[in-house]
């Protein structure tokens, strides 16, 4: 659901001609595979990226 509400915003905050926006899904195991270098890690433990 709330991926779903992510991709309208999306489309609604655009602009067609100037932007481009790719999402890329991710398999729950690339997720947890994910290197991290820097900051301390999110407090959620699902990650959205955009």
């Amino acid at each position: 659901m709330q991926f779903v509400k992510l991709q309208q915003q999306v489309e609604k905050l655009i602009k067609p001609v100037e932007d481009l926006v790719r999402i890329y899904v991710l398999a729950a195991g690339s997720v947890k595979r994910t290197i991290t270098y820097g900051s301390k890690q999110p407090r959620e433990e699902r990650a959205i990226v955009f």
